[in-house]
Parts: structure tokens; C-alpha cells; sequence
């Protein structure tokens, strides 16, 4: 996967992330780094550890379903979605 910088405003600061993806062995490790724009030297990282299937993919990355505890409604997670990270 290329790096892509990606951007965001969250309470009127603007962000930038980057997610970086990478296979061995039936796993998938996701990292995902978000800093303030023009301070790329202060990150804020995260890191996923998944399986990956062949095929479909990373869950993270392609969706998956998840239930929300307080609503029971069904939501879409997929750290390809803005509002996801956000």
C-alpha cells in the first residue's frame, strides 16, 4: 500500500494521517499515524494487529460490521472512512 497523506479538520485544527499497511504470514499490521498539520515531527500513532484473509482483505481496512453497545444499531468501521478516524 502507498503512503498517501491524507487530510482532516476536526474543531477547526487540521490534521493529517497516513495509514500504512503491511502482510506476513496471515496477519495483517495496520498503522495508522495522525499529527497537526505543519508538525509532522509530533505523531500520534496506532496499531492494529489483524488476521488477513487472501482474499478479501484486512477487515479494518476493507469493513466490517460492528454493534453499538448503547444504541444496538449496526455501523460500518473501515479506517478508509474519514469520519472513522475522525
Amino acid at each position: 500500500m502507498n503512503k498517501k497523506t491524507r487530510k482532516i479538520k476536526v474543531q477547526d485544527k487540521n490534521y493529517v494521517y497516513v495509514i500504512n499497511q503491511k502482510y506476513h504470514q496471515g496477519v495483517s499490521e495496520i498503522n495508522l499515524s495522525v499529527s497537526l498539520k505543519g508538525q509532522k515531527n509530533v505523531t500520534c500513532s496506532f496499531q492494529f494487529c489483524t488476521w488477513d484473509d487472501p482474499i478479501s482483505g484486512s477487515p479494518l481496512l476493507v469493513g466490517v460490521h460492528l454493534k453499538k453497545r448503547a444504541s444496538d444499531d449496526i455501523e460500518g468501521f473501515n479506517l478508509n472512512y474519514p469520519g472513522v478516524v475522525k
